[in-house]
């Protein structure tokens, strides 16, 4: 009998510690638990108050909740809220809600029954942290971190509720990763505002995808494509797929391509998060280079080229004899032979005020002195031709106007050529352009060669050109006009050496350059490499901003404010300029000044003010994904983009708060977009007004505190009794051991 009880103490020790080390830490098995899966902190349509909690079983059985508790944050302190009743309990795999109403209440707009319903539910707008303990005090989950605005979820005033969800059931819920704003609506009454999943999986959200703005570039120059902008809703990791508009793909975030034809190409990208998808495009124009200069050598004639005999199956050529001259002395006649029209392109308006295409048009200028059949004639924009009608014609020394309507050609904002091309296929007159701002034309300067951009187009009639704020005349290839003057031999000459040498020029003279141009440029970083784009950075003077693109990221290490000066060729990003960096052509200058912003309205904010560091003033009037709505005082409306880069959540704000932002001007669907950069950037001036506002409720039940360190201290005095065990059941297995011994005598 005496060695049974021994045997049995020590079997009881040993199913005793079996018993507890389940206990020494409810969190140790982590993804097998009941997490806080769901909260609507911000009531409802129906009521501020309209609040409920949802819980998740990560297991494969049922879990008793009887006694569990759940505590709040209040004035910085933790509190009990409610405690739930003896028999709750959550099927495996399943959910339990805990609501403020009922369904059936008026003041609800669930659509699916709590499981408990307890006015005690009390969820706070700010600093929100709810923590979930089982029955024996042991903490089992902890919901947001307890300081500034929750981590998931928003309202907009009167018009969407929008409950806080968990992306990832076991993660650590005090992450901001580990929560998103509900995007999908389940379970609540029909043709209501509200979203949320209560008592109902989780859908996926589509991720959003951002290809970028359009682009120009001159033939054989790689083109580089920044998606960086594009996320998902719920965190998933996603993948990016080109279509460069050419047979050619591509893949990741920040591809380079090199399109082998003139032409415009649509450009799609699609992003998916391996369950939906989504997608966006781009215009890119690809230009053809513009022709080298050919200057004659001074004080020699041209060369002679003798000109073939015209056979009756060859075109005519388009240099050839007039019908009036004379034959030579002893010389047979001369054959006279037709010669190509004096036509000329003489206007362009590729941005007019409102819709492009229903205001866009070219127009032609004759300098015959009799009308001209345009039968045969072509225009061509590199991609696309337009051929006109056998019975076209245009009146001598008359303007014909061409509207989108006729040509169907597309004149590009952001630059683009047209060539006027004669029935023998022969190019008799070409113009590029650059980029086109709203509702100016770009047109001839008194039927020379010169080209200017003018406040007043003309179409159908001779050009009045009013100056613009661009006093130089943009660059242009007059096929049809060779000029022999002096001065269009040192313009030519300077043109052939700009391509070796650099040209120091402001930020502001930018936008009179032509595409390819080398430049040299000086001043204030904005936006360091990687913020606004892989493989690009900003500077600024304080008054014009460009964006410096370097196709394979050889910056050096750059921070705000640091003065640099670089070398590169110009080109067209969107409507805006930017500069192409030559490798290893920045250096640091000083880094011992800052850049003010400007103080501005939002009616200041246009296209010529992209790039620029500005300061505006407002209150926020919506909030969606990645945009922040922000207003003045005159009612006028900007776009805040928070870049994903940048780390900044739009939804850290809220619908009636007075901010003042400072970033740079960006431009999307021809409106001005505000770009903040650092936390720093963005300043609340005051309240949220209407936000809803915590219960002051009493709990119904008094319930002790919990410390946040008692479970760790029980979970301590286990261990110690644990070990007593252990320690006593050894020993009575040596007092077993040695009483066989006395028993067995010497051997």
């Amino acid at each position: 009998m005496y060695k049974f009880n021994k045997w049995a103490g020590a079997g009881l020790c040993l199913a005793l510690i079996g018993s507890l080390l389940p206990r020494l830490d409810a969190r140790s098995a982590e993804p097998d638990r009941v997490v806080i899966n769901e909260l609507m902190w911000m009531g409802s349509s129906a009521s501020a108050l309209d609040e409920w909690i949802e819980l998740s079983n990560l297991t494969d059985q049922a879990v008793d909740l009887s006694n569990w508790l759940l505590t709040k944050k209040t004035s910085g302190n933790e509190t009990p809220m409610l405690v739930m009743p003896t028999g709750a309990s959550i099927p495996a795999h399943g959910f339990y809600l805990i609501a403020n109403y009922g369904a059936d209440s008026a003041s609800s707009r669930l659509g699916v029954q709590a499981d408990l319903v307890d006015s005690d539910v009390s969820l706070v707008n700010s600093a929100l942290q709810i923590k979930l303990y089982d029955a024996d005090s042991v903490l089992i989950d902890i919901t947001d971190d307890g300081s500034g605005a929750p981590l998931g979820g928003k309202y907009t005033s009167g018009s969407l509720w929008q409950s806080m969800e968990r992306t990832v059931d076991a993660s650590d819920g005090t992450l901001s990763s580990s929560w998103r704003t509900a995007t999908t609506s389940v379970n609540f009454d029909s043709n209501e505002i509200e979203l949320g999943t209560p008592r109902a999986a989780k859908g996926n959200s589509a991720p959003v995808a951002e290809a970028g703005p359009d682009q120009a570039a001159t033939l054989g120059e790689a083109v580089l494509f920044d998606a960086s902008d594009s996320a998902d809703p719920d965190g998933d990791a996603i993948v990016f797929h080109w279509d460069f508009g050419d047979g050619a793909t591509g893949a990741g975030s920040t591809p380079t391509h090199v399109f082998k034809a003139a032409g415009v190409f649509t450009v799609a990208l699609t992003v998916s998060d391996g369950q939906a998808e989504s997608a966006d495009s781009l215009a890119v124009t690809i230009i053809e280079p513009d022709p080298e200069p050919t200057v004659p050598p001074p004080d020699e004639p041209e060369p002679v080229v003798p000109k073939p005999p015209v056979s009756p199956t060859q075109p005519p050529l388009p240099e050839p004899l007039e019908p009036s001259e004379e034959p030579k002395p002893g010389n047979a006649p001369a054959v006279p032979q037709p010669k190509t029209a004096k036509i000329l392109i003489n206007e362009l308006l590729p941005n007019p005020q409102g819709k492009d295409q229903a205001g866009e048009f070219i127009e032609l200028v004759s300098l015959e002195s009799a009308e001209v059949s345009l039968a045969g004639w072509k225009l061509t924009d590199g991609s696309k031709t337009y051929s006109f009608a056998d019975s076209a014609s245009i009146e001598a020394g008359g303007f014909l106007n061409l509207p989108y309507a006729t040509t169907r050609l597309t004149l590009k904002n952001s630059g683009g050529e047209l060539k006027l091309i004669d029935p023998f296929g022969t190019t008799v007159n070409g113009v590029a352009y650059t980029a086109a701002k709203e509702g100016q034309a770009f047109a001839r300067v008194e039927l020379s060669t010169r080209w200017q951009w003018t406040e007043q187009p003309t179409p159908g009639s001779e050009n009045e050109i009013i100056s613009t704020s661009e006093d130089e005349p943009d660059a242009t290839t007059d096929s049809d006009q060779p000029d022999d003057s002096d001065e269009a031999d040192t313009t030519a000459a300077a043109s052939k050496n700009s391509a070796t040498e650099p040209r120091s020029i402001s930020l502001a003279d930018l936008s009179d350059l032509p595409s390819r141009t080398l430049v040299k440029i000086s001043g204030t970083v904005t936006a360091w490499p990687g913020l606004f784009g892989a493989s690009s950075i900003w500077i600024s003077d304080g008054s014009v901003g460009v964006e410096v693109v370097s196709s394979n990221k050889s910056f050096p290490k750059l921070e705000l404010n640091d003065q640099v000066e670089l070398i590169g060729t110009v080109s067209t990003a969107g409507i805006g300029r930017r500069v192409n960096l030559k490798s290893g052509e920045l250096k640091i200058i000083s880094s011992d000044q800052s850049l003010a912003a400007v103080a501005s309205t939002i009616d200041e904010l246009t296209d010529e003010t992209i790039g620029r560091l500005v300061k505006v003033e407002g209150s926020v009037q919506s909030v969606k994904g990645q945009h922040l709505t922000l207003s003045d005082q005159n009612g006028k409306i900007l776009d805040v983009f928070f870049k994903q880069s940048t780390g900044l959540k739009a939804n850290t704000y809220s619908v009636g708060q007075n901010l003042e932002i400072t970033g740079l001007v960006g431009w999307s669907s021809g409106a001005a977009q505000l770009w903040p950069r650092i936390k720093d950037d963005i300043e609340v001036l005051g309240q949220v007004e209407g936000a809803a506002t915590e219960a002051s409720t009493t709990p119904k039940e008094s319930v002790d505190l919990i410390d946040e360190q008692k479970p760790a201290s029980q979970s301590w005095l286990v261990m110690i009794i644990v070990g007593a065990m252990v320690v006593t059941g050894g020993v009575l297995y040596l007092r077993h051991r040695w009483s066989n011994k006395k028993e067995a005598g010497p051997m």
